[in-house]
């Protein structure tokens, strides 16, 4: 953003100082590190910061100090094709070319700062996005960003990367952050958002969100996020090239008094609402949330289950005697012990999540995906990611694991309706791979029927975009198998098994996937607890794929 403010005499003297140093190769120049809402007198300015290019100045960047009247400047010079790399790919991590992130004023060679200005910007902003693909794989698809978000998270990056300027760079920011200035250096991100929007995002309603084809593209090039990487290296570089500024003490702490987390600026939506990423409500305000105008009468909290996660029923009863049943998941980290054993139950097969943040993300992601294609999922009423809590619309339903449990019997009550659900089963898994979703822990226990014959996919908290579809299918009939009895008829168990695969390749599942469910690969990871005929019939069936 180029300002006006300074006199030409005040702005050729500022140049006359700088071509002492430079000669007379100057390409361009600017002084920096205005605020949008400054109102600049040169009789009131103590310390001005100056950037000059130079045309060739062999390959190097020097710091100087200058006095001018009253005025200390601090002069930057960089050789051209130095800036040029900083700009390009931040070659020093942006020393420079932040420059251009500022408000400036140009002493020389408007065209070309302002030329590399959005260059600047665009790149900037491209590369925050990316790391928020990088961040939230799962969540991204979904997030709606506010712009402050991108000023926010700048601000945080810059501080962490370059702590030796920790000092000078918060106050700035600290300053930039207040509303009227925030207000006005929006306005000049404008054009670089409308230039993403050719293939990176897409803008609506006050709200950036980034395009399905570019998340795709990048998680194709598997680009490692870099932060934490380049931060040594970068300092490093900078105190050889300017040794002026290398007795500055370097910390890796930092705050800002008031600065406001970027993620409240990140939204995910739900039923009742958009939730920001730094939400943090209690179950407590989620009742509140629920019914912010009705008289609750009752709150009581059950434990129902969950294994691998806290699963609790809520139940609220209001003044006017109607009640409400929501699911509420709590997401911790598997770290330890405890979960040493899921570890070597599927190791080499599957790769299960294990931190809470990491779950709780596919699970929402997921439920919201499967939704949006018309798949039966709970409804995400709401999500307080810092507290690692999803609240659920509560199905009543029947687990398909008792269903499971008839048919395994040999029993023959009800039995052509029972095989009929878990074709169906094999055939709503089947509509779910073709969208490139896998479930992750497709067990029996987590497929609910509805009273009007509705088949309900739950606990998607290990589902992921792309994924094993072998295991959804080694899961489902093996973990059924554990079931059976050693008095269970093999014919049970062949009869259970032909229907769910009929089902799944009768909708269009691959056959190369059920194969391989039959592989030791996967018949390995439920021997511990599964009668070896009863894998061994469920495996060959797979194998042959006609039941003989």
């Amino acid at each position: 953003m180029m300002l006006k403010g300074f006199g030409e005499k005040f702005l050729n003297l500022i140049l006359d100082k700088c071509g002492k140093i430079a000669g007379n190769q100057i390409l361009a120049g600017c002084i920096y590190g205005f605020l949008p809402s400054v109102r600049l007198e040169e009789s009131k300015i103590k310390n001005l910061n100056v950037l000059i290019i130079i045309e060739d100045y062999g390959g190097k960047v020097r710091g100087y100090r200058e006095k001018l009247n009253d005025v200390e400047l601090k002069i930057t010079a960089s050789d051209k094709e130095i800036f040029e790399k900083d700009v390009k790919n931040e070659f020093l991590g942006g020393f420079l070319s932040d420059a251009l992130l500022t408000t400036y004023i140009p002493i020389l060679n408007a065209e070309y700062l302002k030329k590399h200005e959005l260059y600047v910007r665009v790149r900037t902003l491209r590369a925050i996005i990316e790391n928020l693909i990088l961040e939230y794989p799962d969540l991204c698809h979904e997030m709606l960003i506010k712009p402050e978000y991108f000023i926010y998270e700048l601000a945080r990056r810059k501080i962490k990367v370059f702590p030796l300027f920790r000092h000078g760079t918060s106050l700035f920011f600290k300053e930039v952050l207040k509303e009227e200035n925030l207000k006005s250096l929006l306005k000049e991100y404008k054009p670089s958002l409308k230039k993403l929007e050719e293939d990176v995002i897409e803008v609506s309603n006050g709200y950036v969100r980034i395009k399905l084809s570019f998340i795709e593209e990048l998680k194709k090039l598997k680009v490692k996020a870099f932060l934490r990487k380049i931060q040594r290296k970068t300092l490093t570089t900078i105190l050889d090239l300017i040794p002026e500024i290398s007795d500055l003490v370097i910390s890796e702490d930092f705050s800002i008094k008031g600065f406001e987390s970027p993620e409240k600026y990140l939204y995910i939506p739900t039923s009742m609402g958009y939730v920001s990423l730094a939400e943090k409500i209690s179950v407590d305000d989620f009742v509140y949330k629920l019914a912010p105008t009705a008289k609750v009468l009752d709150v009581k909290i059950e434990e129902v289950g969950g294994i691998l996660s806290s699963v609790y029923l809520l139940k609220v009863k209001f003044e006017d005697k109607s009640e409400k049943r929501v699911v509420v998941k709590k997401f911790k980290d598997w770290i330890g012990l405890k979960w040493f054993p899921i570890t070597l139950w599927t190791l080499g097969t599957s790769s299960f999540a294990v931190l809470g943040e990491t779950r709780l993300a596919r699970e929402y992601a997921t439920n919201r995906f499967l939704k949006s294609k018309g798949f039966n999922v709970p409804e995400i009423l709401y999500v307080s990611p810092k507290e690692g809590l999803i609240f659920q619309e509560y199905i009543e339903g029947v687990s398909s694991k008792k269903i499971v449990k008839k048919i395994l019997s040999g029993k023959n009550e009800n039995l052509t309706q029972n095989l009929e659900f878990i074709r169906e089963i094999g055939a709503e898994i089947a509509k779910v791979h073709a969208y490139n979703i896998c479930i992750g822990d497709s067990k029996p226990e987590n497929i609910l029927i509805t009273d009007d014959n509705r088949i309900f996919f739950i606990d998607l908290e290990q589902a992921s975009r792309g994924g094993d579809k072998a295991w959804d299918i080694a899961e489902f009939l093996y973990y059924s198998g554990h079931y059976a009895l050693v008095t269970s008829p093999i014919k049970a168990v062949k009869e259970l098994t032909k229907s769910f695969i009929e089902g799944y390749l009768e909708s269009g599942g691959e056959e190369k996937f059920v194969r391989k469910a039959g592989s030791a690969k996967y018949t390995k990871v439920f021997s511990i607890f599964t009668l070896p005929h009863v894998i061994l019939t469920i495996s060959n069936l797979c194998k042959k794929l006609d039941g003989e």
